[in-house]
């Protein structure tokens, strides 16, 4: 476990060095996910030392989009394995951060990674339905939903971004006893002319 400790420790400082290398970066998140997911004790160490707040400043600084989207996946593949990354990513600021960054210009896949950080965060989450809200979140999925509509010619990376819309806007109303976002959701048209 010790020795784990140090891994998760010294990738972490890895990260930190290899700003100019996305290649070396992205391999160090992978790696990171990897041992995160062998258990969650690993989870909450890597959150301890400020891994967590690290990548989640990475995924909104790196200039390289291969590095955005694997960070945006590592922090919502380790929120879905372990509740204290969700809860500490369930701030108002990564909610306006998530719906800025989803109304900007940006590669499909990214933005497909972007939208399932944003499910894992609502899911059977009232805080996180209610900060999505809010932060014009609900507003960002809903727009992609309409303007992403698949079509027959419609790529597979399209098809993906819009079935993962959809179950980020199913899972922003999943509780009942929030009430006030299903029928924010439920009231606006879902085409316009």
């Amino acid at each position: 476990m010790e020795a784990t400790k140090t891994d998760l420790h010294l990738l972490l400082e890895c990260l930190k060095y290899q700003m100019k290398w996305p290649g070396s970066q992205k391999q160090a998140l992978l790696t990171i996910i990897s041992i995160c997911k062998q258990n969650g004790q690993y989870v909450e160490f890597f959150r301890e030392i400020g891994g967590i707040s690290f990548i989640y400043n990475l995924s909104k600084s790196s200039t390289f989009s291969q590095v955005k989207e694997t960070a945006l996946f590592m922090l919502a593949s380790l929120a879905e394995l372990h509740e204290s990354c969700k809860q500490s990513l369930c701030r108002e600021e990564t909610f306006c951060d998530l719906a800025q960054h989803l109304e900007q210009k940006m590669p499909l896949t990214e933005k497909r990674v972007a939208v399932y950080m944003l499910s894992v965060l609502v899911a059977n989450n009232r805080s996180g339905q209610t900060l999505a809200k809010t932060s014009r979140c609900i507003e960002t999925l809903l727009s992609l939903f309409r303007h992403n509509f698949p079509d027959p010619d419609a790529s597979y990376e399209q098809l993906q971004l819009w079935a993962t819309v959809s179950s980020a806007l199913c899972g922003s109303v999943n509780n009942p006893q929030n009430g006030m976002v299903m029928f924010s959701i439920l009231s606006l048209p879902l085409y316009h002319n």
